[in-house]
């Protein structure tokens, strides 16, 4: 689960009400991407939208939203979520050096990598 996902379910607890304000002013999260998260969230039916009078419009978690929380702690508050930028894939891995080999790539392969010929 990305940070956004993340900062946005933390800030609503499973008996609190968030005003949408609050998450932009507190985390910067741009208005836009609010918005990507409440439609990712309403339609999975974790949150629901309500108004009121005072600060606009504020979200809370439905039952449902409680009741998942509650029972994937794991995807709020570890740090052992899935890097997939940080794993190399395997067309580019090659037999590791030694670090007392002096590596000296080829002509060949300096002029491929720079698209010039001969």
């Amino acid at each position: 689960m990305d940070t956004p996902k993340r900062l946005f379910l933390k800030s609503i607890q499973p008996d609190d009400v968030v005003d949408l304000y609050f998450l932009h002013t507190r985390y910067f999260i741009s208005p836009s991407t609010i918005a990507e998260l409440i439609k990712y969230f309403s339609e999975k039916g974790i949150i629901k939208l309500s108004t009121n009078e005072t600060s606009g419009i504020d979200c809370r978690l439905t039952d449902f939203g409680k009741k998942w929380v509650l029972e994937n702690p794991n995807y709020l508050y570890s740090e052992q979520i899935d890097k997939h930028w940080k794993s190399i894939p395997k067309d580019f891995l090659c037999e590791k050096l030694s670090p007392d080999i002096e590596y000296i790539p080829s002509d060949k392969e300096i002029k491929s990598f720079l698209g010039t010929s001969t």
